[in-house]
């Protein structure tokens, strides 16, 4: 049987419509993550999840309230635990105490939604720490305080990650 124009073009659509109905319910239900979110279902925030749970700073971070997370990686907390003699960065975060831990980890914030963009060119960011931290272009290379930037922009529903290759000390 051949198919005329019309009815091939009524075929197509029919079909793309049929597809979009499957696809839109898979879609309708999701929601963007917050900022704890985001890092508890990414391995390399593991030590930085621990660190933020013992300080006790989940609800400042899961909030409504619009901030922006410099997030150092399982790496940067190794090194940093290296430097220092520790074993890993786990073995870090466990000798600290919430106090120690709490100024460090507020070094790390600011309020408001702060994209990449608006980091640069270099500035002084005011962090929740009361502690200001210099954005910098270094070779090339975004930094704050001197930590290399690493990627930017992952949007949360309350604010945005920029992933960093250190842990910043106020």
């Amino acid at each position: 049987m051949k198919l005329n124009k019309a009815h091939r073009l009524f075929v197509v659509a029919l079909t793309a419509l049929l597809a979009l109905a499957a696809v839109v319910p898979a879609f309708a239900g999701t929601k963007r993550q917050n900022i704890v979110e985001i890092a508890a279902s990414n391995p390399d925030f593991s030590t930085l999840v621990a660190a933020v749970v013992k300080a006790d700073l989940v609800d400042a971070l899961d909030g409504p309230k619009r901030v922006t997370v410099f997030a150092p990686t399982n790496a940067a907390f190794d090194d940093l635990a290296g430097e220092l003699g520790y074993a890993n960065g786990m073995a870090l975060v466990d000798a600290l105490s919430a106090e120690q831990l709490t100024p460090i980890l507020l070094y790390h914030v600011t309020n408001g939604n702060r994209s990449a963009n608006t980091l640069f060119p270099p500035q002084s960011v005011r962090m929740l720490s009361g502690d200001r931290a210099l954005t910098a272009i270094d070779n090339g290379m975004k930094t704050i305080d001197g930590q290399p930037i690493v990627a930017t922009n992952i949007r949360a529903s309350n604010g945005f990650i920029h992933v960093i290759g250190g842990v910043m000390l106020p």
